[in-house]
């Protein structure tokens, strides 16, 4: 009869009705997971793993005498093209940034910038990152957690309320997870004694490393604090004065070339010390 071109789909979790498919995970655990590659990250595993199943190809042979590499270049000359946009390898699912900044995925929480409080999201979880997007645009981005209850939190998503809310400041967790560099807690420490509202301005400053670096940053808080004056308002002058471009001199064009040859005598100074010996 006629090849027949309908869909049939498999029921879900039934591996008995895609054999085919289970029988190829089944192949890559047995022949990239047993025994365990010991890696220091999911791209070293993938590289491991693509390594091992390469080199299969040409130990494995058909029942024709062909190597499996032989038999896939054969094959893919039939095959259509992969589309320009494959889809993405992870679960996407609608959520609500709540108060503080955070949504949860998996019973695990992730942040987000504060003005995202209160806002519908959507939560792309791949295997190894977390992608938050809201209103089309990605808006953070972490490692996934890998144990219940884990947060996953980027301070700076937080350090905008905290500067409404600076008595908070000793207690959030974003801060407490943050490894901050030690001249930070100096400037802490001084701010403490000079100013009404020490972990205000605090937060004011480590807000800077939205626009520099973090060890730039450190490198002005510390040169600061080395001039008796660890105050955001030092810590913004000498961010400022270390961006800002060098001034050179622009030689000025004269248009009358004649007054390029005249010499101007420098000034006798030593008459102000005559002045001053008669005052």
């Amino acid at each position: 009869g006629a090849l027949s071109l309908a869909i049939d789909f498999c029921a879900p979790a039934k591996g008995n009705e895609k054999g085919s498919v289970e029988g190829g995970v089944n192949y890559v655990r047995n022949n990239g997971f047993r025994p365990m590659p010991v890696v220091a990250s999911f791209e070293a595993l993938s590289a491991e793993i693509m390594r091992t199943l390469d080199a299969d190809q040409d130990r494995r042979r058909l029942a024709d005498g062909r190597t499996v590499r032989q038999a896939l270049a054969e094959e893919r000359e039939h095959l259509r093209p992969l589309p320009l946009h494959l889809p993405e390898p992870c679960r996407v699912m609608p959520v609500v940034a709540d108060k503080y900044g955070h949504v949860r995925v998996d019973h695990a929480a992730y942040s987000v910038p504060i003005e995202h409080a209160w806002r519908a999201a959507l939560v792309k979880l791949f295997a190894a990152k977390v992608v938050i997007i809201v209103e089309g645009a990605v808006v953070a981005e972490h490692v996934r957690a890998l144990h219940r209850g884990q947060s996953v939190l980027d301070a700076l998503h937080v350090l905008p309320l905290l500067v409404r809310k600076h008595r908070a400041v000793g207690e959030a967790t974003a801060i407490l997870q943050w490894d901050l560099p030690p001249v930070f807690h100096e400037l802490r420490a001084a701010l403490a004694v000079r100013v009404r509202k020490p972990d205000q301005e605090w937060a004011e400053v480590l807000l800077l490393s939205r626009e520099c670096d973090l060890s730039v940053l450190g490198r002005a808080v510390a040169e600061a604090i080395t001039r008796g004056s660890p105050r955001l308002a030092t810590v913004k002058e000498i961010l400022r004065k270390d961006g800002a471009p060098a001034a050179g001199v622009v030689p000025v064009e004269i248009a009358r070339c004649e007054l390029r040859d005249l010499t101007v005598a420098l000034p006798m100074l030593g008459a102000y010390d005559v002045l001053g010996e008669v005052a």
